[in-house]
């Protein structure tokens, strides 16, 4: 293209090119759509600000490119991308999602390191005969002393059928959700006899002292106005027992009610929050129940040993760990939007996976078993690879 002095041309997307020199140029253009790279000394190029960006500009893209490591249908590959979420990240690699599930969410912001799933989830139901507990229920009893209980009847278990949809990831059984449960025989509650008698009999007797007190007082002039009006004894002998009636056992009465505020039921816990008395709500004692499960498997106590250096690894052993790139969560580290479905935060299995460690440690060994045959097995994965 041949240009004279100060002439102005119009390339691809209309950005516009000045002339700084009278000489003779080839342009080729890179991007039909873009802005025009030159190497050219003489060209100078002078965009309006609301014209596409320079080629500085998409530099300066490139450099916040960042790796990612993406996993479909088992296959990992290493990906650098400039995409801000995963679902951008999916739509740039042509993934397509489907009923499949994804590790993280989708509006999860891409940050580096990250490593995205992609798992075929097979859905099926289960349905379960299991007994009913009995409810205790619970009657004061001011004979008792405060704290003690007396089991006046056991009660009897009733039955109920319940069916489950079960997920499992490669054959394994990664999680289960009550679909529907009807009773078929009604449990019948125990009852449980709850003392309330903190020691009253030491408090009557200094709170009827004083009241002996106040209650002389006014009597003196009840005796003395009848005296003059009737002067006959029989007004002093009504009067004497109003200080028995004044000595009633009020105090009795104040102190029954006393018990029922200190006991505590109503207080819901949080969602990632055990209920009080939840066993494994601490490292040492999830490792203890993770020792008696891991040899009811019939496990070694090296393979122990690897569960515990795998899940200090992953979660120093809390039932609250949280992984804040991805949707992992627990002591294992269950990944709750492939294990669990889209719905983990408010379904009733995922719920019950986040607030009881035992659960936790059930899922995982289950886990473990099926994909690894034991945690020396997924231990060694998670050295070479970094995740189990």
């Amino acid at each position: 293209m041949t240009s004279r002095r100060t002439a102005r041309a119009a390339v691809a997307s209309a950005v516009v090119l000045v002339v700084a020199a009278a000489t003779t140029l080839t342009l080729t253009v890179l991007a039909p759509t873009g802005t025009p790279w030159t190497g050219a000394p003489a060209i100078g190029a002078t965009a309006a600000p609301t014209e596409r960006p320079t080629p500085a500009s998409r530099s300066t893209e490139r450099a916040h490119a960042l790796p990612v490591a993406l996993v479909v249908d088992g296959v990992e590959r290493a990906v650098v991308t400039s995409a801000q979420d995963v679902t951008a990240l999916l739509v740039e690699q042509d993934v397509i999602v489907g009923d499949r599930a994804v590790s993280h969410d989708l509006d999860a912001p891409v940050v580096s390191g990250m490593r995205v799933e992609i798992v075929d989830v097979t859905w099926t139901h289960e349905t379960l005969e299991v007994d009913v507990e009995p409810e205790l229920e619970e009657i004061e009893d001011p004979t008792l002393a405060a704290g003690t209980t007396r089991v006046v009847s056991a009660g009897t278990a009733g039955r109920s059928v319940t069916t489950y949809l079960v997920a499992s990831v490669d054959g394994v059984e990664s999680s289960r959700s009550e679909v529907v449960s009807v009773v078929l025989r009604e449990p019948v509650a125990g009852r449980v006899r709850v003392g309330t008698d903190d020691a009253p009999s030491a408090s009557p007797t200094p709170s009827a002292r004083p009241s002996a007190g106040p209650s002389a007082e006014p009597t003196s002039p009840v005796t003395s106005a009848p005296a003059p009006d009737d002067g006959a004894g029989p007004d002093d002998d009504t009067a004497a027992p109003e200080p028995t009636p004044t000595a009633t056992p009020s105090p009795k009465p104040s102190t029954k009610p006393e018990p029922k505020p200190s006991t505590k039921p109503e207080p819901k816990p949080e969602p990632t929050t055990a209920p009080p008395g939840t066993d494994g709500t601490t490292p040492a004692s999830a490792k203890a129940i993770a020792k008696r499960k891991v040899a009811a498997r019939g496990w070694s106590s090296s393979e122990y040993r690897c569960l515990v250096t795998l899940w200090e690894r992953e979660s120093n052993w809390s039932y609250k760990a949280a992984n804040p790139s991805s949707t992992a969560r627990g002591i294992p580290q269950a990944l709750m939007s492939v294990h669990f479905g889209a719905d983990w935060r408010t379904s009733e299995a995922g719920t019950r996976y986040l607030t009881t460690p035992s659960v936790q440690i059930d899922w995982g060994l289950r886990y473990i078993a099926g994909r690894y045959d034991g945690p020396c097995g997924a231990l060694a994965h998670s050295d070479k690879r970094g995740w189990y």
